[in-house]
């Protein structure tokens, strides 16, 4: 069980460093290492579904406050809710930098 919450933090820490303020809330797409340090400012409808699973679970295992909680799914929801969508529906890729 400690592995696992072990791998949870470090699965959360990636959503805490990567959809922040200067990406609106949304998460990266990836996070390159190597050869080059980088880091892919776009986003996907499944990215953002997923942050969205990350931020419930980040709760449930006690990574975060229920005020930090519905803080982080109030930005991003205020976020989702502005961008340009396709008869409703969010298009596959937005650059998170540039919304």
């Amino acid at each position: 069980m400690d592995y696992l919450r072990k791998l949870c933090r470090k699965t959360w820490s990636f959503y805490e460093d990567f959809a922040a303020g200067k990406d609106h809330f949304l998460p990266a797409d990836n996070y390159q290492q190597r050869p080059i340090e980088r880091t892919a400012h776009r986003t996907s409808p499944t990215n953002i579904g997923f942050l969205l699973l990350s931020i419930l679970s980040a709760r449930d295992f006690g990574f975060i406050t229920l005020s930090a909680f519905y803080d982080l799914i109030g930005k991003t929801v205020d976020t989702i809710e502005k961008l340009e969508k396709w008869q409703g529906h969010l298009y596959n890729w937005y650059d998170t930098k540039t919304l």
